[in-house]
C-alpha cells in the first residue's frame, strides 16, 4: 500500500499573506478614519452644550446681578460668576458682555485635542440665541456645525 500525501497540510504561501496583511490594512485605515471622526463629533458636541450652558447661566446671572458676566466670572462660583469650568475638550471659551447683551465662542485651542477641525473651528453664541460657526479660513459654517 502507498502512503497518500495530503495537500492540507500545506501553509501559506507569502502572495496570500500579503494579501492579508493589504486587506488588513486597508479595513484598519477605514476603521481609524471612522472613529476619529466621531471623536470629533463628540468633541464639537460638548463645545456646543458649553455655550449653550454659558448662555443660560447668563441669563441666571443677568437676573441677580442686571447685567452679564465676563472675564473671570465665568470661572469664578456663583453668585460672583457662572462657576463655569472653562476647559472642555481642546476649545478656548471667551465672552464679550454688557449691562445688555453678551457673545461667548468657543474657538479651537491651536495644537489641542480638537486641532483636525478645521471644518468646525469656531462656535459662537449671544444674548438673543443666535448662534454661528465659522472654519478655520472664518467662512460660515453654522449649519454644518450646529446640526442637531
Amino acid at each position: 500500500m502507498k502512503p497518500r500525501h495530503h495537500l492540507s497540510c500545506r501553509g501559506f504561501s507569502l502572495l496570500e499573506l500579503l494579501i492579508t496583511v493589504a486587506v488588513l490594512a486597508i479595513v484598519t485605515n477605514y476603521a481609524v478614519a471612522a472613529w476619529r471622526e466621531q471623536v470629533i463629533k463628540v468633541r464639537r458636541s460638548e463645545a456646543m452644550a458649553l455655550l449653550m450652558q454659558v448662555a443660560a447661566r447668563q441669563e441666571q446671572f443677568r437676573v441677580q446681578a442686571l447685567r452679564y458676566a465676563e472675564g473671570a466670572e465665568l470661572s469664578a462660583a456663583p453668585p460672583s460668576g457662572l462657576g463655569l469650568d472653562v476647559s472642555n475638550a481642546g476649545y478656548l471659551l471667551a465672552t464679550t458682555a454688557t449691562t445688555n447683551d453678551f457673545a461667548a465662542t468657543a474657538t479651537v485651542q491651536a495644537g489641542g485635542l480638537q486641532a483636525d477641525d478645521t471644518d468646525c473651528w469656531l462656535f459662537g453664541i449671544d444674548s438673543s440665541g443666535q448662534r454661528w460657526a465659522e472654519n478655520r479660513a472664518g467662512t460660515d459654517t453654522s449649519e454644518q456645525c450646529w446640526q442637531r
